[in-house]
């Protein structure tokens, strides 16, 4: 049996030398990869604070006219609200006779219609006379038109409302007026009949010739 033959490291230096590096390096530590921790997790998905807009850093100068206009804008906001209190605590209700009747050809408005047409109020309304109606348990009330108009002319002059409605012919092309073509003694809406068409044909005849 044949013995294996062992390298003399003595004779060979050189060779000696490069197998110790080669063990040396075997031996070394490496450096382990470890898993990142939650607070470092949370970190580094974390969003970046937001850089501020050049509009937030650069603020828009107010010149003094502007401001002007804003203090007579507050101001005459202020007073409108203070008008339209005022001429509210001074409405009151209609307490006349509620059998009334209307004399033919006279022109109305229901009083929904009265309201959307002259963006009056339910309070405003009340104040006014009224032929009333009763039909299987509903109410109709017929607001004549010139009494109407004359309110909303009123709540202008009283700087309740902006605009005099009662000035623009526009409001009674699609108000649904309606006109008294007959009376047969009695309070019904057969006595009624809408005149929209009329009053619309009318409005247009007038604004034609002006």
């Amino acid at each position: 049996m044949t013995r294996g033959r062992f390298c003399d490291f003595a004779s060979t230096p050189t060779l000696y030398l490069a197998t110790l590096l080669n063990f040396t390096s075997i031996l070394e530590p490496t450096e382990i990869q470890c898993p990142p921790t939650a607070q470092q997790c949370v970190a580094t998905t974390q969003t970046p604070p937001r850089k501020k807009s050049r509009d937030r850093e650069h603020k828009k100068q107010v010149t003094p006219e502007e401001k002007e206009a804003a203090k007579t804008k507050r101001s005459a906001t202020e007073v409108l609200q203070e008008k339209k209190e005022e001429w509210a605590a001074g409405l009151k209700p209609w307490t006349g006779d509620e059998r009334m009747r209307w004399p033919l050809g006279t022109l109305a408005l229901f009083k929904a219609d009265a309201k959307g047409a002259f963006k009056l109020t339910e309070a405003e309304m009340l104040t006014l006379p009224h032929e009333s109606i009763p039909n299987s348990g509903k109410s109709y009330s017929y607001y004549a038109l010139s009494d109407v108009k004359a309110l909303a002319r009123r709540k202008f002059l009283a700087g309740a409302s902006l605009v005099d409605l009662s000035a623009d012919s526009h409001v009674l092309e699609n108000a649904g007026v309606q006109k008294k073509h007959t009376d047969n003694g009695q309070r019904n809406r057969g006595n009624w009949g809408d005149a929209s068409t009329a009053v619309r044909n009318a409005v247009k005849r007038a604004r034609a010739t002006t």
